[in-house]
């Protein structure tokens, strides 16, 4: 897990979906209502910006290539905190 504006995120990919689990210090799930979020994405030497929607109660989804090599992802939170982190696959 990484930190991202003040929350902990876990990147998890299964097929094309790219999913975002937020949580807080203490590992505890963290609602993703009014949250934001976009995944910039490799694919070999080109890149494709992925949006992030919240999903559920603590996650945010997108679809990509699922041959993506990493991504960064950007997040803004309810309050308006952002951040950013890096994730290779």
């Amino acid at each position: 897990m990484e930190d991202v504006a003040g929350v902990e995120v876990e990147p998890v990919t299964s097929g094309s979906t790219i999913t975002i689990n937020v949580f807080d210090e203490g590992k505890k799930s963290v609602s993703t209502k009014g949250f934001t979020g976009a995944a910039l994405i490799a694919i070999g030497a080109g890149r494709k910006t992925v949006t992030l929607a919240p999903s559920g109660e603590n996650a945010l989804k997108g679809e990509a290539n699922p041959d993506c090599g990493g991504a960064t992802i950007t997040l803004t939170t309810a309050e308006g905190k952002s951040g950013q982190a890096k994730f290779k696959k």
